[in-house]
């Protein structure tokens, strides 16, 4: 639950699944991603996974009164086994509390989020794969939980994005971030010194200036499972 820690105290200031799996799990005929950004998801690196945003239920960058309306709607449809609500892209971005439960308690977060604004400013990113997410607005992919000294990848996948016109940055925690060479894709660089329970939050800032908030909690190594990119 440190990410959940997280997202709270900078409030909301706050491996990889396929497109095919996550399309099946919405349900037929559900939106897809478009050719690009699947053919960025299908050359991922190993581990890295694509993030959708928190609390953005329609999938349109923003997390808004229309999200929340929408998480009331899939709250009542869940409750009743009716149908997921058409508007909803993304079911797990309604998991505010990351219980792997969407109830009235997501409902009372996203309330306290904006209630001080009219826009969740940075939103939060997340992965969660046992609830459906259609990902038609993921535009990042990372790896999740590194391992002190470990270098990760953190990839752009919507094509009008670079590097060049995307800004990250480490906001708070022990690491570094480069962009690479390909225009695409930064290196994460954990700090050797960093300890398990530490927590890395990277701050995006996309040419349209919305912010968003990636939080990585540091860790135990586990080499076998998961090789460092160097």
């Amino acid at each position: 639950m440190l990410r959940l820690a997280a997202y709270l105290s900078i409030g909301c200031l706050v491996a990889g699944l396929g497109v095919a799996r996550t399309a099946a799990a919405a349900g037929p005929g559900a939106d897809e991603p478009s050719a690009a950004a699947k053919q960025a998801l299908s050359s991922l690196e190993e581990g890295s996974v694509p993030l959708y945003v928190l609390g953005d239920l329609n999938q349109d960058g923003r997390v808004d009164k229309e999200d929340r309306r929408l998480l009331s709607d899939l709250i009542a449809a869940r409750a009743n086994r009716a149908p997921t609500p058409a508007g909803v892209k993304c079911v797990a971005a309604g998991d505010l509390n990351l219980d792997r439960a969407i109830d009235r308690e997501d409902l009372a977060m996203l309330d306290s989020w904006l209630a001080k604004q009219s826009e969740v400013s940075p939103a939060a990113l997340d992965y969660e794969p046992s609830l459906p997410c259609r990902l038609t607005g993921a535009f990042v992919a990372s790896w999740l939980d590194p391992s002190p000294g470990q270098k990760i990848p953190v990839t752009l996948l919507r094509p009008d994005l670079t590097t060049r016109n995307v800004t990250a940055a480490i906001k708070s925690g022990p690491g570094t971030i480069q962009s690479r060479a390909d225009g695409k894709s930064y290196d994460l660089q954990v700090n050797d010194k960093a300890k398990p329970g530490d927590l890395i939050v990277v701050l995006f800032t996309l040419p349209n200036q919305r912010q968003y908030a990636l939080s990585l909690p540091i860790s135990q190594p586990s080499p076998a499972q998961f090789p460092k990119h160097r």
